[in-house]
């Protein structure tokens, strides 16, 4: 076990702000056990505990140190600073330091008012000021985990946003509607307004539903109600997390990264308001800007690097930005991270971060089905991440994602190699095999559904019980962390079975997966796309045995999930929603319903928006549907037309 030791120097007026910070790390420690690290608070008084020399000794044991100013500069609290920030800029511990400065409330002593008037031209570092426990354990959560991933070389968060709460692992750690950049955003207000509305309108409805169940339009009004404020709900954890992701990437760069505009960016951003932060990130004044640094490189290179780092954040800011549609947003998005990556290239930028830029932009290519560029920025990463060490984590994710995107664009050897690539990374280091079984669990899964396309049954049931093991034991216990990647395995796994007839067997386990998908669903919308996933896989394979209202129920409760967020995302939905209405509209035309055919006709106008971008994934339903409407072939065999390879 790896021990962070944190020295945290406060005075006895902040001494609440101390206790908070130890119920922060109680619940980092929580979740990092399973990588291998904990942090340890070291306490410091600067009234009480010693002299410079004292706080000095101290400092050499601790990786991280954290100083606390409210209304008084506190005993030898500045020249402990001093000595830390000397220590920091010659390479020694601390490797990192955090100040924090409380809003007063009261009227500051001179010594302190003085220091905070210099602190930017004194130091020109980090500061974070703060009004309550919330938003400074927002900036220590942000700042530990930007330095976390640092240190391994790893974009894994240890965070997730829910229902408005910050949570480290499963621990609740902050309420968002505390901190600025959240509370006084106008789009979370807004959804915010219309979740207190609809909270009000659903006790309402769910009161008169309890009163009498069998009222058929009160229990309708219910349902209704339940599932818009679903839906809501997913929309503001969705964007939450979009907001604290901005907020992270600012926390990643040091001051020696932060370009005024950057910094005008983060004030804004920090008080709520993204419009503005994106504005200040103004792309045409940056490209400008830009085109006149890149003449003489060589004596603007500084400049060039924040201009990469302005460009980085724009990429993330225009996404939040709600004044655009989402198309408009993705492509202003990925207009910046080509400027970045433009510019990173002609400077001879930093492999590791070049590498990561490349990451961030195919992931973002890949999240809205751009699956061919999203292939190009995934193996651009890889390449430049095989010349290095100690950055195999990020390799093999790059290897995994890029496999997955050539399995959906038919390039099944080339993702093979992927997939070996990226196990191989994992399982040759007996450290890494241990610290990542899920990312191993993870490759197995992708790699046997490969091989059930390739007709490699043995091979394939020989991983997909290797990956079902591990996800069981990572899920066993009070941890129900990979419920959801169990119930994809075993979906995936039912789905091999029955396509070798041990239907049996594929019952069993299809109808486990289910029922993990329920419970989590009901747990966390978030799950309800998976839950949607599942149902259409249970009703395309039991349908010839538990018949066609079976599947019609199961295919209609998936619609209308897929339906609520391709809504909100036409982008990256409508590939599920055509899917799910060419099989329930295919099953409803087959059984002679005029409903069928609407279904299929507006799965036909969405396969072929999805074809013009991604043809090899998606021609054989237009042409099938095409063949369908001309009267070529009839509704039974439509379903194989278009699923044929």
């Amino acid at each position: 076990m790896k021990t962070i030791k944190v020295l945290i120097s406060a005075s006895e007026e902040m001494y609440d702000e101390k206790l908070a910070f130890t119920d922060v790390m109680t619940a980092l420690n929580k979740a990092l056990a399973p990588r291998g690290v904990e942090l340890e608070r070291i306490k410091w008084n600067p009234d009480t505990d010693g002299t410079i020399e004292d706080f000095r000794a101290k400092l050499t044991e601790c990786e991280m140190c954290l100083t606390l100013y409210w209304n008084e500069l506190a005993g030898n609290s500045e020249g402990e600073l001093n000595a830390a920030y000397q220590d920091l800029k010659e390479g020694r511990n601390p490797r990192q330091l955090y100040v924090f400065f409380k809003e007063p409330s009261a009227e500051i002593s001179d010594e302190l008012r003085d220091f905070k008037a210099n602190f930017v031209t004194q130091y020109g570092h980090f500061f974070c000021k703060f009004e309550n426990v919330d938003t400074m354990n927002l900036q220590f959560v942000l700042q530990f985990e930007a330095y976390h991933n640092r240190q391994n070389s790893s974009q894994e968060k240890v965070i997730t946003i829910k229902n408005g709460m910050l949570n480290v692992g499963d621990t609740k750690v902050l309420n968002l509607s505390n901190v600025p950049f959240s509370a006084m955003n106008k789009e979370c207000q807004r959804l915010q307004k219309e979740l207190a509305e609809l909270d009000e309108q659903f006790a309402v409805a769910r009161a008169k539903h309890m009163a009498d169940p069998e009222d058929e339009e009160a229990e309708e009004t219910y349902f209704v109600l339940r599932s818009k404020r679903k839906k809501l709900l997913e929309e503001f954890d969705k964007y939450e997390e979009h907001l604290y992701d901005i907020a992270l990437n600012f926390a990643k760069l040091d001051e020696s990264r932060y370009s005024d505009r950057i910094r005008r960016a983060k004030e804004e951003f920090e008080k709520g308001n993204v419009v503005a932060a994106d504005e200040i990130l103004n792309m045409e004044e940056m490209k400008r800007e830009k085109e006149r640094e890149m003449q003489q490189y060589e004596q603007h290179r500084h400049n060039l690097e924040l201009k990469i780092e302005e460009f980085r954040l724009k990429a993330e800011t225009v996404m939040a930005n709600t004044e655009y549609a989402i198309p408009e947003r993705f492509a202003q998005a990925c207009e910046a991270y080509e400027q970045a990556i433009d510019i990173a290239k002609a400077i001879h930028y930093d492999e590791v971060e070049l590498a990561a830029i490349f990451f961030g932009y195919a992931y973002l290519l890949q999240e809205y089905h751009k699956n061919k560029d999203a292939i190009q920025a995934y193996e651009s990463s890889s390449q430049i991440l095989r010349s290095l060490i100690n950055y195999a984590e990020l390799l093999a994710c790059s290897l995994i994602n890029t496999g997955v995107l050539k399995v959906q664009l038919h390039q099944y050897r080339d993702a093979e190699l992927d997939y070996k690539e990226a196990f191989d990374i994992f399982q040759n280091d007996a450290n890494m095999a241990t610290k990542y079984e899920d990312k191993i669990a993870l490759i197995l899964g992708n790699w046997a559904n490969l091989q059930c396309m390739m007709e490699d049954w043995q091979s394939a049931e020989k991983k997909y019980t290797q990956a079902i093991k591990i996800y069981r034991q990572l899920s066993s216990g009070e941890s129900r962390k990979y419920d959801s990647d169990l119930c994809w395995i075993l979906e995936r796994y039912s789905s091999m079975l029955y396509s070798i007839g041990r239907d049996v067997e594929a019952d069993q386990y299809s109808e486990e997966s289910l029922k993990i998908c329920r419970k989590l669903a009901t747990e966390d919308t978030k799950e309800e796309v998976n839950l949607a996933r599942t149902l259409m896989n249970v009703a395309f394979f039991q349908r010839a045995r538990k018949g066609d209202k079976y599947a019609t129920k199961l295919y209609t409760e998936a619609l209308t999930i897929i339906r609520r967020y391709a809504t909100i995302d036409p982008y990256k939905y409508n590939h599920f929603l055509a899917r799910c209405l060419f099989l329930l509209g295919q099953l409803k035309a087959e059984a002679g319903s005029k409903k069928g055919d609407v279904m299929l006709k507006e799965s036909y106008r969405l396969y072929q928006q999805l074809s013009i971008g991604n043809p090899a994934s998606y021609t054989n339903y237009v042409q099938s549907l095409d063949d369908y409407f001309t009267g070529l072939i009839s509704p039974s065999d439509l379903l194989y037309y278009a699923m044929r390879k």
